[in-house]
């Protein structure tokens, strides 16, 4: 089972820890900073030290940009973001 999220909103999670939450992996997250376009959304982070850290209610935006209630959604939310990447 994941961990839940902090409850206050600015608190500062560590890419290499968000996996802990049930958010994809540090991997992914790092293209994603990389290429925005293809980011379900934009996702701001900041550098700790050497590493990137993301804040608890930007990490809820995600999670509400990720959850799906059915599989046409998560299609309908791919080719959004493949016609994103094609208009850059």
């Amino acid at each position: 089972m994941f961990e839940p999220l902090p409850a206050e909103d600015d608190t500062l999670i560590l890419r290499s820890d968000l996996h802990l939450y049930g958010f994809p992996k540090p991997a992914t997250l790092a293209k994603w900073a990389c290429r925005p376009s293809e980011a379900p959304c934009d996702i701001p982070y900041t550098i700790v030290g050497r590493q990137a850290a993301y804040r608890v209610g930007d990490l809820r935006r995600l999670r509400k940009v990720l959850t799906f209630h059915h599989s046409t959604e998560r299609t309908v939310a791919a080719e959004q973001r493949k016609a994103r990447r094609e208009a850059v």
